[in-house]
């Protein structure tokens, strides 16, 4: 007898516990959403970090393509530590200092010098 009423109090809690939840767990689409708000949380994190750094310090020189070949070395290994995928906009702003429509204007209005070559 003491089995039955310790079964019945499990299938009471259990009971409970599907009440409390609304007797269904999570869905793929729930637990996908909330990771996709952990993943998009921890880029926004990193976004946030390399722009203070950014503001931090001052744009590169056109002339010194030693700092601009230094700087684009430098954001590809951040890229990799971060495991990001590198893109212009990403170079632009958080490796040159210069928004994407600066770096291309630069580029389209010197495209002979060595530092749009290197660029390209």
């Amino acid at each position: 007898m003491s089995d039955k009423k310790g079964l019945s109090r499990e299938i009471v809690s259990v009971l409970e516990a599907q009440k409390q939840t609304g007797g269904r767990r999570k869905i793929y689409k729930e637990v996908s959403d909330e990771h996709k708000g952990e993943m998009l949380a921890a880029d926004l994190e990193r976004k946030i970090a390399g722009l203070r750094e950014t503001i931090r310090r001052d744009r590169v020189s056109w002339d010194d393509l030693e700092q601009v070949q230094d700087r684009c070395l430098e954001y590809l290994q951040r890229c990799q530590e971060a495991k990001c995928l590198p893109t212009v906009g990403g170079l632009a702003v958080f490796g040159l200092g210069y928004t994407r429509r600066g770096l291309n204007s630069y580029m389209q209005t010197h495209p002979d010098s060595e530092m749009t070559q290197f660029l390209l």
